[in-house]
């Protein structure tokens, strides 16, 4: 039998594991992967672009600011050199004009009777000469006598004398200007006050000789003598240009003032040390110390006294060895502080941005998890209050003494407040028909200060009166203040005599009507003045303020108002003297009225500030309460109650909520209005705004998602959008509004 094996029924094979087929994306996974990647690279991009935005705009704010202080200094360094260069000139002018008097006078090439007429000449080719003489010693006068032939230049006209009042051959210290070059030859002088003349001068003397007839030898014959007045070179000071109250001034070899605004300091014979222990600041001592070496350069220096910083440009004149030195104030000079203070706020903009934009990459935010989307929302709320915050510190800051323009002269020393008269009265002198202006200085103190409305203010307080005997008398006493709704209480307090001047004080009562300004509440100030006429309303009377009668002037401690000032919800900030040049559309009937154009009016400012804390208290914390209870209404209002915040709130009891919410806004804006009485909008009613805002949103988030509302932005993650977007949209719409009130 055939042994054959049946054939194999074919067995069932296990199916071979298959090679996963590539399949083409779904349309939504794809839209969801260049999303992401979107939003990387465009972060990438933004931070990139907005880091260069934030190093260009702090260049471009460095290089302003600094070009701004070396234009300033430059300029400073421009006029102390043009007008050493000019001082120089005119001295060296004078100087070789007496050395060639004296040597034509020893060489006999000028007789005795021709003198006059040289010296006349000499002064008439010379119009800065203020006299030119020769003063003889006795036995070498043709009569044997005091004789000193001079001729002095008096209101514009020459005038000739030949006589002394007074023996200067005497060794006296005010003939020095006639002894001391007899002994050590040609000199400068110190400035001193001449008898003869009445003036404070800056002389240069030189000896001339005469050959003794039996010795053969020289013998010295008197001197030879040319002046500059004290009111030339003020002159020459007052054209320089340094803004309005910048100055210069003149040392000595010594130090001593030859030239200054302040005219005491020149007639007492104080020096830059002086000064610098007057003022209690070392940078005055310092230049002191370089002058006297004959060194130049630039010096910063903030007065102690007055509170304010300057720079001092200073180069000695290589004729007679002075130094000549400039005073610019930077609250003068630092015109742009508007446009650096915009430039901060543009940096700080740019700043948030970047910071913004590297949060989604920090984040990684991108990928679109929750938890890291709320970190970025996190960050830019933080970035938003910050923002807010610093725009409110910079107009916190931002000082109004510091802000002196052409039609307003904030006035703090004395020095800036001479230099301003006497080159306003140079001006004058030049209409023929001006009266000479009438100084009568003003003194305020403040007692009491209170707000009846939004625009009255009722002031109490002294203010005092200096008249000059001789000078002040037909000068009505007494003042006037054209802002008074009622009319003033005055009293006369008080009536001294000292020396030649006569005080008087009177306490005042005024309620006078102001403008102020509420568009930036609370971060505003008020600027309360008092607005002083002279009573003689027809003449060239300026009020100019008493600085002499405060220890200090720095406005920061508040000169001439009292420190138990009661302020209710205010705080007093500082105080100051300024001009305002006002002028007027008719002449109020006088003929040649002084006072229409540009006059300056006196005013003595108190500038108070609004205390924050009950701001906050009563506006902000409220709308901040709100703010988080509307938020928090949105958070909790769901379809489905489930999870943690199963709280059992739908959508309508978050349209409930919100109308509730924003009854209570309506209220108390309400009040805020009824308290304030401002006309237009102020700041902090935009919040109130962005809260009306914010709850209409929500309510219209509440019934698009209430109906069922198809959007896929309302309907996402059970209205997770609109939670993101919420505190971000309201802080960025503040900080937007900020931007542009104080922008």
């Amino acid at each position: 039998m055939e042994n054959s094996t049946p054939p194999l029924e074919p067995q069932p094979q296990e199916p071979q594991p298959q090679e996963p087929q590539p399949q083409e994306p779904q349309p939504q996974e794809a839209k969801k992967i260049n999303w992401s990647k979107l939003v990387y690279k465009s972060s990438i991009a933004l931070s990139i672009v907005s880091g260069f935005l934030v190093a260009g705009l702090i260049f471009s704010y460095w290089y302003e600011k600094n070009k701004t202080e070396q234009v300033a200094k430059a300029k400073a360094k421009e006029e102390a050199e043009k007008s050493v260069k000019t001082i120089d000139q005119n001295l060296q002018d004078l100087q070789s004009s007496v050395t060639s008097i004296a040597n034509n006078l020893t060489e006999k090439k000028i007789s005795d009777t021709d003198l006059p007429d040289t010296l006349r000449s000499t002064m008439e080719k010379n119009v800065n000469f203020f006299d030119l003489g020769v003063a003889y010693l006795p036995e070498a006068a043709p009569n044997n006598q005091l004789y000193i032939p001079t001729y002095r230049r008096k209101n514009g006209k020459l005038q000739f004398s030949s006589e002394s009042s007074y023996n200067y051959t005497k060794p006296e210290k005010k003939t020095e200007w006639f002894n001391g070059p007899l002994k050590e030859g040609a000199m400068w002088l110190d400035p001193f006050y001449g008898e003869g003349s009445g003036a404070v001068l800056a002389e240069y003397s030189s000896p001339f000789y005469r050959v003794d007839a039996q010795t053969k030898q020289k013998k010295v014959a008197g001197v030879v003598y040319a002046d500059y007045s004290l009111q030339d070179l003020k002159a020459m000071m007052n054209a320089l240009n340094l803004g309005n109250t910048g100055y210069g001034f003149l040392l000595s070899k010594t130090g001593v003032f030859i030239s200054h605004p302040i005219d005491e300091y020149i007639k007492n014979g104080n020096s830059i040390f002086d000064f610098a222990k007057e003022r209690n600041t070392e940078g005055y001592q310092q230049l002191g110390e370089k002058a006297i070496k004959g060194e130049s350069g630039l010096i910063e220096v903030t007065d102690k006294k007055t509170g304010l910083s300057s720079w001092i440009f200073y180069k000695p004149i290589s004729s007679t060895g002075w130094t000549m030195g400039v005073v610019f104030f930077k609250h003068e000079v630092i015109t742009n502080a508007d446009s650096l203070q915009k430039k901060q706020t543009l940096i700080c903009l740019a700043l948030i941005a970047f910071l913004f934009f590297s949060s989604i990459l920090m984040f990684r935010a991108y990928t679109g998890k929750r938890s890291r989307i709320w970190a970025v929302v996190y960050t830019s709320n933080l970035l938003f209050i910050s923002g807010i915050g610093y725009i409110w510190y910079l107009a916190w800051n931002e000082q109004s003494y510091e802000n002196s323009t052409e039609s307003k002269i904030v006035l703090i020393g004395r020095a800036g407040l001479n230099k301003f008269l006497d080159l306003r009265e140079q001006q004058l002198s030049i209409q023929v028909e001006a009266e000479k202006p009438i100084y009568i200085p003003t003194g305020v103190f403040v007692q009491s200060l209170e707000f009846n409305t939004a625009n009255n203010v009722t002031i109490t307080g002294y203010i005092w009166q200096r008249f000059t005997k001789g000078v002040n008398d037909k000068v009505t006493r007494g003042f006037v203040m054209p802002e008074s709704v009622d009319k003033i209480d005055v009293t006369e307090s008080y009536k001294r005599k000292e020396g030649d001047q006569e005080i008087v004080g009177w306490y005042f009562r005024a309620k006078l009507r102001q403008s102020f300004d509420y568009s930036q509440y609370p971060l505003d100030y008020k600027d309360v003045w008092i607005r002083l006429w002279a009573k003689d309303f027809d003449k060239n009377v300026i009020l100019t303020p008493d600085l002499d009668s405060y220890p200090l002037m720095n406005p920061l401690s508040k000169p001439g108002v009292a420190k138990d000032l009661v302020l209710s919800g205010w705080y007093l900030d500082s105080s100051f003297f300024q001009y305002y040049l006002n002028s007027y559309n008719t002449n109020f009937g006088i003929t040649n009225y002084v006072g229409q154009e540009q006059f300056p009016e006196l005013y003595f400012s108190v500038v108070i500030r609004r205390s924050l804390l009950p701001i906050f208290i009563g506006n902000i914390i409220p709308l901040a309460v709100v703010s988080f209870l509307l938020f928090s209404l949105l958070i909790i209002t769901r379809k489905k109650a489930y999870g943690p915040l199963a709280l059992g709130f739908s959508a309508k009891d978050g349209i409930v909520g919100s109308s509730g919410l924003l009854f209570i806004v309506l209220l108390n804006q309400i009040n805020l209005r009824n308290a304030i009485a401002a006309l237009g909008i102020i700041y902090i009613e935009y919040f109130y705004f962005v809260i009306y805002i914010m709850v209409l949103l929500v309510i219209i988030n509440s019934l698009l998602f209430v109906f069922g509302s198809k959007l896929r932005l309302i309907e996402y993650e059970d209205n997770l959008v609109p939670k993101l977007l919420y505190c971000p949209t309201l802080l960025g719409l503040l900080l937007m509004i900020t931007v542009g009130v104080f922008f």
